[in-house]
């Protein structure tokens, strides 16, 4: 999975996100976030089913005027990951 991209409408990445260990029995809701949403969106939500350890989902990227570093987020309860996506003109 790409950390820089060149921005263009319409494109998407595919991140993954994965625990530690199997999701439990009710599995998890997990929350996303972008730091700039004009220059990279993800869904609101993804859910890990039961037993699955990771989720796969599309993080889409626009043209941008500048170079762009947007921090994705997760966030499962209390819990929260970040990293950062570079996208370029």
């Amino acid at each position: 999975h790409p950390t820089t991209v060149i921005g263009r409408s319409g494109t998407a990445v595919i991140a993954t996100l994965t625990l530690s260990g199997p999701a439990p029995a009710s599995g998890f809701k997990v929350q996303l976030s972008s730091s700039n949403p004009a220059a990279a969106a993800t869904p609101a939500f993804v859910s890990i089913p039961a037993g699955r350890s990771s989720v796969t989902f599309t993080v889409r990227h626009f043209k941008v005027a500048q170079t762009q570093t947007v921090t994705l987020g997760a966030k499962v309860g209390v819990t929260s990951l970040t990293t950062n996506l570079t996208i370029t003109p």
